[in-house]
């Protein structure tokens, strides 16, 4: 990921090419990353990375460089894709994880959000469960670790402190990638099911929220006018849903090719649960 990320940004960086030239460049990184994929994928004991269908995938690298940056849009996940999953042998936090360490927050209140993970995090990976039988559960474990979280009168400050403390690390090679994706005006939408103003409070201490990243998730209310008073709790929400709902909520269109990274399928369970957004996500 690294390597062919760098290739990719020596190639955009380099003004000597004409767009011939780049465009073939591209594409012969591109049919590396393809083989080194497919490689990966064929030893199913050590693989990382498992393709049901060759032909189909290698005809969506090939649509990736015969379109152009122009009709490409990235989507991500942030938990446990944009971010690490361990750092020096260590498990990270995810978006709502970082609250269990955070020393704003009272111990009863750190054992409380620990115990809601414990019970329902086996429930959101049970691949014996459907989506459906997912949804309550799991819509009450997001509406109790607020509930715990606004009880604390935790505040805006506060929150970009826990932030910058909390030891989340980015994944290898993110800022290499995220800044190929600003240089070519590529859109990044990041679409999570955890706090979006954690999402966007990491980005800028990375120097990663550029005028083309975008943040779809679940944010707090904070009231400006009286620093004092807690967070609400009425719009902490799950939002998921289609491509024409994601284009209706962000004014911004989503492309015809898009790049799915990480997001787990069971997040997609939440689109019956949408409600109004504290604000666009836009800045």
């Amino acid at each position: 990921m690294i390597k062919c990320t760098t290739s990719l940004a020596a190639v955009a960086s380099s003004s000597s090419l004409s767009a011939t030239s780049a465009h073939m460049q591209c594409r012969s990184i591109v049919d590396s990353l393809f083989r080194s994929v497919l490689t990966n994928s064929k030893d199913f004991a050590s693989a990382t990375v498992h393709i049901k269908d060759i032909e189909s995938t290698r005809k969506k690298f090939d649509t990736f460089v015969s379109s152009g940056s122009g009709a490409l849009q990235v989507v991500s996940d942030f938990d446990r894709t944009i971010s690490k999953y361990k750092h020096n042998g260590v498990i990270t936090p995810t978006c709502h994880g970082i609250f269990e360490m955070d020393p704003e927050l009272t111990e009863s209140t750190k054992s409380r959000l620990t115990y809601l993970r414990d019970k329902y995090y086996p429930v959101e990976i049970d691949p014996t469960l459907s989506d459906a039988e997912k949804i309550p559960h799991m819509v009450e474990w997001w509406r109790l670790s607020h509930e715990s979280i606004v009880s604390c009168g935790l505040h805006r400050d506060a929150l970009a402190k826990t932030v910058r403390e909390c030891g989340l690390v980015l994944r290898d090679g993110v800022h290499e990638f995220a800044e190929l994706l600003r240089f070519h005006q590529i859109p990044l939408l990041i679409f999570s099911a955890g706090l979006g103003d954690v999402i966007e409070l990491l980005l800028e201490n990375f120097s990663m929220y550029t005028e083309n990243v975008r943040v779809v998730s679940n944010f707090m209310q904070f009231n400006d006018e009286d620093p004092n008073r807690p967070p609400s709790s009425t719009v902490f929400v799950v939002v998921n849903g289609p491509r024409e709902s994601l284009t209706d909520r962000t004014n911004s269109r989503c492309k015809s090719d898009i790049m799915s990274q990480g997001e787990q399928s069971n997040k997609s369970l939440l689109t019956a649960h949408k409600k109004k957004f504290r604000r666009s996500v836009f800045r």
